[in-house]
C-alpha cells in the first residue's frame, strides 16, 4: 500500500497494490463520522463502513481484517488469521 499526497485537491490518495503487482488507486476523501454505541452501560466509539468500494478494494463480504493503528490512521488489512 501506498500513500501519496494530491497536490490539486489537498488529499491522501491511497494506491492498493493487488496480487499481481499493480498499483490502482483506491478512493479518497472517504468521509464518515464516528457515532457510539452502548455496550454494557458504557458508551464506546464506533465506525461502521459500507459500501461497493470496500469490495473494490477486496475486502468483498466476508472477509477477515485486522486493523492497524498507526499515528492518526486506522489501517484496514486483510488476513488468512
Amino acid at each position: 500500500m501506498l500513500i501519496t499526497n494530491c497536490k490539486a485537491c489537498y488529499a491522501k490518495i491511497v494506491f492498493f497494490t493487488t496480487d499481481a503487482g499493480k498499483s490502482i488507486p483506491i478512493r479518497k476523501n472517504i468521509i464518515r463520522i464516528v457515532s457510539y454505541i452502548s455496550e454494557n452501560s458504557a458508551t464506546l466509539p464506533y465506525i461502521r463502513l459500507r459500501g461497493k468500494w470496500l469490495d473494490e478494494a477486496g475486502f468483498g463480504i466476508g472477509t477477515r481484517f485486522k486493523a492497524d493503528i498507526l499515528d492518526d490512521s486506522i489501517i484496514l488489512r486483510k488476513t488468512d488469521e
